[in-house]
């Protein structure tokens, strides 16, 4: 189970006063959240994972275990785990954002990122196709600035 100590690796802010860690649905304490997220009685975290200030889970979601949602996220997706890192897609004022690991950026900063990469993360090239057609289909946008 992560440590508050651990979290803050990814989260320096994090205190055990801003900080709590999510009891699941089966009484297992799961990943930690920040005490102004929103989170769905029935939704269960993942250990390791974080859901940032102003997140919102909803009922019956499930975040993966080392998941990563940051501030203000909604309509959070586990998009599952591979080559190393759980992904997951999430909007913030109609804007996609793909966390990995400890990674947090716009879906426009994710394909960046992962540009030059192709060949050790071919799974994630594929999720990135995924992850726009989510977007596309949601009507997020892929980067901040308003372009697709």
């Amino acid at each position: 189970m992560m440590a508050l100590d651990q979290l803050k690796t990814t989260v320096p802010g994090a205190t055990a006063e801003t900080w709590h860690q999510h009891t699941n649905p089966d009484g297992r304490l799961g990943g930690w959240a920040d005490n102004l997220a929103s989170i769905g009685e029935r939704a269960s975290i993942g250990e390791g994972a974080s859901i940032g200030k102003g997140a919102s889970i909803g009922e019956w979601a499930r975040i993966g275990e080392r998941a990563s949602i940051g501030e203000r996220a909604r309509e959070a997706i586990d998009l599952g785990s591979y080559e190393g890192y759980r992904k997951a897609i999430a909007q913030i004022d109609g804007v996609a954002y793909i966390g990995a690991g400890c990674h947090w950026f716009t879906l426009e900063d994710a394909k960046k990122h992962w540009a030059g990469r192709a060949a050790d993360r071919p799974i994630t090239q594929a999720m990135l196709v995924m992850a726009s057609e989510i977007a596309r289909l949601k009507g997020w946008r892929e980067s901040a600035g308003g372009g697709q």
